[in-house]
């Protein structure tokens, strides 16, 4: 038997003790209340006290239980009760020192798997684990970028607007090139780009210019 149906049984005897007959009527709520238990803990154990010889009982809803405690000895016995009050606050302090026990283990075991948790995401988050969430951090503004650029020798005004489709595309792309590569250096590949964007706005200008000039003649009347 456990600890718990050995305090329920102490109980149980102390009551006979206290009424002076082994015939008695308590409720399940009365015993949880005084005990400290719950009221399933109180029923499970009464029926293992039952089970074992030790008790009889009888229920009915709605009213306290009929107990009768099974001895082989008369309840007058001197100091008895005495004895079992004292074995049963024994028991009741060994019980709560299980339970502080079992109370700093579970704190003890969730601190360490927070601090495990913790870490692990701590490893995650790291630029040596998580590439893109330190590109994240580097990723410069639309005015950053367009403010270095214009740094640049071979800056031109007429770049502006390819420039700006240009970090789009970047943006869009989560920032990586072409080949699906994290742009690391936003501005070396800047610098990389510029001749590239530069043609196409003269490929631009030159495609513009070469428009032919089609004069409209007049209709010919028949």
């Amino acid at each position: 038997m456990g600890s718990s149906a050995i305090l329920i049984y102490l109980y149980l005897l102390k009551e006979a003790f206290n009424r002076n007959n082994a015939r008695f009527s308590i409720s399940d709520v009365q015993i949880s209340k005084n005990l400290n238990l719950t009221k399933k803990t109180v029923k499970v154990n009464k029926d293992i006290l039952f089970n074992n010889g030790l008790i009889d009982y009888k229920t009915r809803n709605g009213v306290p239980c009929n107990y009768q405690i099974i001895t082989d000895y008369p309840l007058e016995t001197d100091n008895s009760n005495q004895k079992i009050e004292k074995k049963i606050a024994v028991i009741q302090d060994v019980k709560k020192q299980d339970i502080v026990k079992k109370q700093s283990k579970n704190i003890e075991k969730n601190s360490k798997e927070d601090s495990e948790q913790n870490s692990e995401n701590l490893s995650k988050d790291s630029p040596q684990n998580n590439p893109q969430k330190a590109l994240n951090k580097d990723i410069p503004t639309l005015e950053e970028f367009l403010k270095f650029a214009k740094t640049l020798n071979s800056y031109d005004d007429s770049l502006v607007e390819n420039l700006e489709l240009k970090y789009e595309e970047w943006t869009e792309k989560g920032w990586k090139n072409n080949f699906g590569r994290p742009i690391t250096d936003w501005k070396s590949a800047i610098k990389n780009t510029m001749p590239y964007l530069k043609n196409r706005s003269n490929t631009n200008i030159d495609s513009i210019q070469s428009i032919p000039n089609i004069r409209r003649t007049g209709i010919e009347k028949v």
